[in-house]
């Protein structure tokens, strides 16, 4: 401990969330700036060990040494929730939300990781945190992620773990996947181009005499995916889907958006989420096809009514649309 020139103690002060603290009272009220990251720092450098000896809190000494962490960088979700708890924070997930909220916002993709981990037995972080392993092409990794998603039946979650499957040559788990889908939703019509080839593929690799691989051969061409041994020439890109959605769910016109989303055909994929608006965050990604397609005007009016009805919550790269858009879409004729 510190002195002065007088030999008092020196008051220990310690910081959470960009706030200063001397008293256990004024950090658990300080709820909008507890950043849970910040405490497992504390405990790992013993700052918050001393800071809690000084002012003479053995209570919660002892329930945060009972917590017995294992990795102060990476915390479990059930640590997280106790060492919340130690401080008077029951709603921990909302502390979660409020970093993954933060961190996406300012891009900090370390730090979004951690996060996500921490609530990773909840389909939505589970997904997101999916994505990002799999924007980094670390399919093996996402695998776990998209499977706890895919088991709540989140999103397109089984597409995306079927996917990753495959890139890791698991075919026949892959294959499970896309039956899953197809049981599920009746057959093939929510299937990109992409993944029929996938699905065709895992099938080959398994039964290569199996109808179906040529049959999702076919179809994958049909549907604007490039093969080298396709049947059919694959159709143009730039050509909005010919197909009847009437009946299909908006979940299943999400899911085909995503797909279409992936391949990188904007176009089809924009076609979809505008039939699956409102549901899930079919309004921001229509937003992100007009903006990939040029249409600044069209984009901003998706950006805007997302906002209106989600709020500002976009990834880094999302923002930086929606600032271009804001500053560019009134010159377009």
């Amino acid at each position: 401990m510190e002195f002065n020139s007088i030999g008092k103690p020196v008051r220990i002060r310690i910081r959470v969330g960009g706030m200063e603290h001397s008293s256990l009272d004024t950090l658990k009220k300080d709820v909008e700036h507890f950043d849970v990251f910040d405490v497992f720092h504390l405990i790992k450098n013993k700052s918050l060990f001393r800071w809690l000896t000084q002012i003479g809190e053995e209570e919660v000494l002892q329930n945060l040494s009972a917590i017995n962490i294992q990795n102060y960088d990476n915390p479990s979700t059930e640590e997280t929730e106790k060492l919340c708890k130690c401080f008077g924070i029951n709603d921990w997930k909302a502390q979660i939300e409020q970093l993954v909220a933060k961190h996406e916002k300012n891009g900090e993709k370390d730090a979004l990781i951690r996060a996500l981990k921490m609530g990773a037995q909840y389909p939505n972080y589970a997904y997101k945190l999916g994505k990002l392993y799999y924007n980094e092409h670390s399919y093996a990794d996402a695998i776990p992620h998209f499977k706890t998603a895919a088991d709540n039946q989140y999103e397109d979650s089984k597409f995306l773990a079927a996917f990753c499957y495959y890139k890791t040559e698991r075919y026949r788990d892959a294959i499970s996947y896309y039956d899953q889908i197809v049981s599920r939703t009746g057959g093939t019509d929510s299937f990109s181009g992409e993944a029929l080839y996938c699905y065709a593929k895992a099938i080959e690799q398994v039964s290569p005499n199996d109808p179906r691989v040529k049959e999702y051969q076919k179809k994958s061409a049909e549907r604007g995916y490039k093969l080298a041994d396709a049947d059919t020439e694959p159709a143009d890109a730039d050509t909005e889907p010919n197909v009847n959605t009437s009946g299909r769910s908006p979940r299943e016109l999400y899911e085909s958006g995503c797909q279409w989303y992936r391949s990188q055909n904007y176009k089809k994929a924009l076609f979809y989420f505008e039939k699956a608006i409102p549901y899930s965050d079919s309004l921001k990604f229509a937003g992100n096809c007009s903006y990939k397609l040029g249409q600044y005007k069209e984009a901003l009016v998706y950006y805007n009514r997302y906002i209106r009805d989600h709020g500002q919550n976009f990834t880094h790269d999302e923002l930086r649309q929606y600032k271009y858009c804001l500053t560019h879409s009134w010159g377009e004729n």
